[in-house]
């Protein structure tokens, strides 16, 4: 997966980052650009959710990263996903580790 690029949004309350061709606001569900949004409208797909949860010393997008990497050695047609929750460690008055909770949209095969 290509690397985040964070993005400011015209409303500021909301973060945002751009994954690959997808928009993530955190908190809602990962959502197609519009490119993506006209390819998926076309087709029927049928779908599989699964939960997992990733972890990171270094930030939440790593946790990401880290989870979808993982995920995809052994699932196959992995196409979404969509944060749930965002949780922390703390270590010694600082954050020792992040965890997020995500679903993944596997697609069936046809």
């Amino acid at each position: 997966m290509a690397p985040t690029k964070d993005i400011v949004p015209q409303n500021s309350a909301t973060s945002c980052q751009i994954v690959g061709s997808y928009q993530l606001r955190l908190g809602l569900r990962l959502v197609p650009t519009l490119n993506e949004e006209k390819e998926q409208t076309t087709t029927n797909n049928v779908y599989s959710v699964v939960e997992i949860v990733g972890t990171s010393e270094v930030s939440i997008s790593e946790a990401i990263q880290n989870a979808i990497a993982k995920a995809t050695e052994t699932l196959r047609n992995l196409e979404w996903f969509e944060i749930g929750q965002i949780r922390g460690w703390v270590k010694e008055g600082k954050v020792g580790h992040y965890q997020v909770t995500m679903k993944l949209g596997l697609r069936y095969e046809k």
